[in-house]
């Protein structure tokens, strides 16, 4: 009788630990955050470097990713695009506000409060207008079902945005206009639009 218990609690301690085992074992989510999912760095094998950098050395790009579900690849590219874009406005507003600072920094113009009031409405202007302007130019599926998106502006196309917003919003406040003027601060603005906005990314 002592044997006979002894092997039913061995068999019913193997069938415990076998379906703990099985429990244990998860399917990689493939729609998992920012791309990586359950799967880890398996989803990343093959990724072309701008991938794995988040698009960093392509200083006017931004990318955006997107699972490739039921309503297929198309789809996909457009929530991935539309996810690209909302980062590139975002990267396009912190780099008016450096090159506001540094504009300011050289020329001393203005007061804090002027200086950015001009920054919030040259940044909103380039999100609105610049970014329709964004093209693909690159793509890539992941493993684990995920498409990403690079998206890139026109190097000529934002400065020269960039210098007509700045000269439109700072020829709105009469004061700061007038300061513009009579420091000649054309070459100091162009100058902190080139630093800011140099680009690696052209189109042809």
């Amino acid at each position: 009788m002592l044997k006979l218990s002894v092997m039913v609690f061995v068999l019913f301690s193997m069938v415990f630990s076998g379906c703990s085992s099985k429990e244990s074992v998860k399917t990689p989510d493939i729609g998992g955050t920012g791309g990586i999912g359950v799967g880890g760095a398996v989803c990343f094998n093959g990724a072309p470097d701008w991938v794995v950098a988040n698009g960093q050395g392509k200083n006017l790009s931004a990318v955006g990713v997107a699972v490739i579900g039921k309503s297929g690849l198309q789809y996909a590219r457009i929530e991935a695009t539309a996810a690209a874009r909302d980062e590139m406005a975002r990267t396009l507003s912190v780099k008016v506000n450096n090159m506001f600072k540094t504009f300011n920094q050289t020329t001393g113009l203005g007061d804090d409060q002027s200086i950015d009031r001009v920054t919030v409405n040259v940044s909103k202007q380039l999100s609105s207008q610049t970014i329709s302007g964004s093209k693909q130019i690159g793509s890539w599926v992941s493993q684990c079902a995920e498409l990403y998106v690079l998206v890139g502006l026109d190097e000529t196309l934002v400065k020269q945005a960039v210098k007509e917003e700045s000269i439109s919003s700072i020829r709105n406040d009469v004061a700061l206009w007038q300061q513009f003027l009579e420091k000649q601060a054309q070459d100091e603005l162009d100058a902190a639009i080139e630093k800011e906005f140099k680009n690696t990314v052209n189109f042809e």
